[in-house]
Order: C-alpha cells, then structure tokens, then sequence
C-alpha cells in the first residue's frame, strides 16, 4: 500500500462542503484517508465570472492502481454531479489525482504528478497544510520550497476545518 497518494478536491456550485464530505466517504470505500487538509477559499483560477472555490487535500492509501482510483475518482465526480461546461469553470467537484507515490504516470487518462500543482497556491496550500516536506518526484523539491516560490495567490484569506 502507497502512503504518499495525495488528492485535490475543488468546488464552487451547490453544496461544496457537503460535497467534500461525501467524497472523503466514498473514497474510504476503497481508501483509507489518512488525513485532510482545511479547506481553504480561493478565487476562481481562469474564468473570473463564477462563485469562489473551495479547495482542500486528503492523503489516501489504497492497495488500488493508479488507473482504479483514478476510475474510482471519475465515478464519485458523477455521483456527486460535476457537470464540466467549461475549462476551468463552475464545478460542484473536482477531484485530481496530485500524487500517486513517487511514480510517473503518462496515460491516456492520467498524468501524475499532476502537472500543474507547482502554479497553483489553491493545491499547495493545503498539500503543504499536510505534507509540507513531501519532495515533488520529478522537480525534487518539497511543497513547502514550490508554495514559497509562486507569484501569484487566489487565496482569500478564508479557511477552516471539515
């Protein structure tokens, strides 16, 4: 079993909250989550007509692939209703598969790491929350060295526990 599996959730429509709760849940069907970050309120990234995000990271382990819990990700975003209509758009949940260990994965379906996390406050904030000495496996430096390093901040200064 891997320890350093580490998953984004996102939200801005309906119930985020809510929507959190229920997909820690049904991730610890096939999961054990080990611990939650707060959730944190941060400013849309790209289209800025939508509601503020909530955004949060639980460290899972699993005995599951790569490819399963990413499946298993996919069909807790439909139970929970996500509805894409656009990039980067409105979303009732979005959950993205950060870390799985310190492995590569290019597929058709998954990349991982995930290759944005290092432009994103709204994901290192609370990644670093939880694992702020976690080394990024292909650009060997913690979460705490890459949060300290960005420019740019969605953060609103809102946070708290779930």
């Amino acid at each position: 079993m891997n320890k350093n599996i580490f998953i984004a959730l996102g939200a801005n429509i309906g119930d985020p909250l809510t929507n959190f709760l229920e997909a820690r849940t049904l991730l610890a069907q096939d999961t054990t989550v080990i611990q939650s970050s707060s959730c944190y309120k941060t400013k849309p990234y790209g289209p800025k007509d939508q509601p503020d995000f909530l955004n949060a990271v639980v460290q899972v382990q699993t005995s599951l692939s790569s490819e399963a819990l990413f499946e298993k990700m996919q069909t807790i975003e439909t139970v929970l209703g996500k509805n894409k209509t656009r990039v980067n758009g409105p979303r009732a949940i979005d959950l993205d598969l950060l870390f799985y260990g310190n492995e590569h994965i290019m597929s058709n379906n998954i990349t991982v790491p995930h290759p944005k996390i290092a432009e994103r406050d709204f994901v290192l904030l609370p990644l670093t929350e939880i694992a702020p000495k976690f080394i990024h496996p292909t650009l060997n430096t913690s979460m705490e060295n890459l949060l300290a390093s960005l420019n740019e901040t969605f953060f609103t200064g809102d946070k708290f526990n779930w």
